[in-house]
């Protein structure tokens, strides 16, 4: 499948809500990465990184498939309203807090376990209500593209935006521009006129979902592996604070310094996506570029100097940046219509989820060791795991080549 990026953005209304979301996602990044690092000023844990970002992305292994079944039932626009304003709200808490100097790990972890469960939901409602927006069907998979793009580029964007201001300006100044980027995709998803809902007469149960997803290869592929990558690689992020402490003797300055650079990874793999979508399927594309940036973990786990830290995260992030789009065009264009919204639900349940278990586990591990033996572990884990399936998906494909259909005996 050819993705291209550009077709969709010709209509003014999907444009203008790609911005108001990417700007609504960076706000997200830069308000969490402000809680994540804001706790470990005040503990100095490397365990308290796990916990947070279990807080703000474990509730998604409930409510995540819970929101593929509200949105089938309840218009989206509505979802959207009151999660943006959940949002705010919770924004506008922690600035609050900040300038009251009310702020302490208790409340922090509660406002990122509130943020957490709100964003399920929301997520969900964002991939249904694009398609609502859009005025011309056959633009889907472009608007996919964006879509998964401005996602995971706010993943990228975001944090580094959230220690350039932690550094410079404290953490009241994240806080307060995590609030002024939810305000624009609330007036958008008030504002934007949007086709009729299209809901399905009678909605299916999730465990059809489950059975649906078992019984389609291509997407129980894209799942596996976006869980393994999920589980084991994402979190390394995370980390940055804690590497660059042990690692070189820095704080968040050459943090926010590495999460830059696998930033403007990603934004270039804005430019790659097109001519490799003309070379490779998505999943057998997804697969080399997260076994690119596994080697590109490792090889941060041995460096001594920061320069080829740099270099290693640059490449990670853009291998993460095509790896995670092309997935997500899998997710999103394979399933049948009317079970669109729960497989999308379960997949953003299982990545969020393995996302946060990751995060603790990979956490507790360097608190334990450090953090570059943390780095190397999960790193050749998932290379091991990645060998391990391409070897038996070969050898599946290779019996069903070569069995050759026997004859019936003569009576």
């Amino acid at each position: 499948m050819k993705i291209s990026l550009t077709p969709c953005l010709k209509q003014p209304e999907l444009r203008l809500w790609m911005l108001a979301q990417f700007a609504s996602l960076v706000g997200r990044w830069i308000e969490c990465m402000g809680v994540l690092w804001l706790v470990y000023r005040l503990t100095n844990q490397t365990s308290s990184l796990g916990v947070v970002t279990l807080l703000v992305q474990g509730p998604a292994l409930v409510l995540a498939s819970y929101a593929g079944w509200l949105v089938d039932k309840v218009d989206c626009r509505r979802i959207l309203l009151v999660t943006q304003s959940t949002f705010i709200l919770l924004a506008l808490a922690l600035v609050t807090m900040t300038v009251l100097h009310w702020v302490s790990v208790p409340l922090l972890m509660g406002a990122a376990l509130l943020h957490g469960c709100a964003f399920p939901i929301d997520m969900v409602a964002r991939r249904l209500y694009l398609r609502r927006v859009l005025a011309d069907p056959s633009l889907l998979p472009s608007a996919l593209g964006v879509h998964s793009f401005s996602t995971s580029g706010s993943k990228l964007l975001g944090p580094a935006l959230a220690a350039l201001l932690m550094t410079k300006l404290g953490p009241l100044a994240c806080f307060a521009a995590g609030f002024l980027c939810y305000v624009p995709a609330l007036v958008a998803s008030r504002l934007l006129p949007v086709r009729a809902a299209t809901l399905p007469a009678q909605s299916s149960g999730l465990l059809t979902a489950v059975r649906y997803v078992r019984g389609h290869p291509v997407i129980s592929h894209a799942m596996g592996l976006s869980a393994l990558a999920n589980f084991l690689l994402m979190p390394y992020t995370a980390l940055f604070v804690a590497y660059v402490a042990q690692a070189f003797r820095a704080g968040e300055s050459l943090a926010g310094t590495l999460v830059s650079t696998g930033a403007v990874g990603g934004l270039l793999a804005a430019f790659l996506l097109g001519p490799l979508s003309r070379k490779w399927a998505p999943l057998p594309r997804a697969v080399a570029t997260y076994a690119i940036m596994a080697l590109c973990v490792a090889g941060v786990s041995i460096s001594a100097h920061i320069w080829i830290s740099a270099a290693l995260v640059f490449i990670a992030g853009l291998a993460m940046q095509i790896g995670l789009v092309s997935l997500s065009v899998v997710i999103q264009t394979e399933p049948a219509p009317d079970l669109r919204g729960k497989v999308s639900g379960l997949s953003l349940s299982i990545d969020i989820g393995m996302t946060s278990l990751g995060s603790l586990t990979l956490a507790e591990f360097a608190q334990a060791t450090q953090v570059k033996t943390a780095f190397a572990t999960s790193a050749l884990l998932f290379l091991a795991f990645l060998t391990v399936g391409c070897l038996r998906h070969l050898r599946t494909s290779y019996r069903g080549t070569t069995s050759v259909p026997q004859e019936p005996e003569a009576a």
